[in-house]
């Protein structure tokens, strides 16, 4: 299987995205080993570096390896369905879950009015993922 390669029309900004990687290879030891792994060591060689995915770096790493070491909240760590294969972890603060269940919110406000009048929803979303939910502390 043939890697996605970073270009400048799949990168978007191209200063945000070495920010970004730059605070993962500081607090992300899996990342830090996956940048080290591809022998990234320049601005001019980060557009070598395939994009993550599950198998060249989810599933490559233990779960400890994986959370930033300065975390300092909880986290959800949610189990995919595995309709791949295998099941994958993935992690979302109750931060994002708190701003994710606020977008829905207002979807449902701007589309059916569910403020405005007495509405039934039933939720029957996919998540998280058809897996398990844990708390991270």
């Amino acid at each position: 299987m043939t890697l996605k390669r970073i270009n400048k029309q799949t990168l978007g900004s191209e200063r945000k995205a070495l920010k970004l990687a730059k605070k993962g290879y500081e607090s992300v030891p899996a990342y830090q080993n996956f940048i080290d792994s591809y022998g990234i060591d320049s601005i001019e060689s980060f557009s070598d570096l395939p994009i993550t995915n599950k198998k060249n770096y989810i599933l490559k790493f233990k779960i400890e390896e994986l959370i930033p070491k300065t975390v300092n909240k909880a986290y959800r760590i949610a189990k995919s369905s595995g309709s791949s294969g295998k099941c994958t972890y993935y992690f979302k603060s109750t931060e994002n879950i708190n701003k994710d269940a606020l977008k829905l919110r207002i979807f449902l406000e701007s589309n059916f009015q569910i403020n405005q009048k007495p509405t039934l929803v039933i939720m029957a979303l996919n998540y998280p993922a058809w897996g398990a939910v844990k708390t991270w502390i």
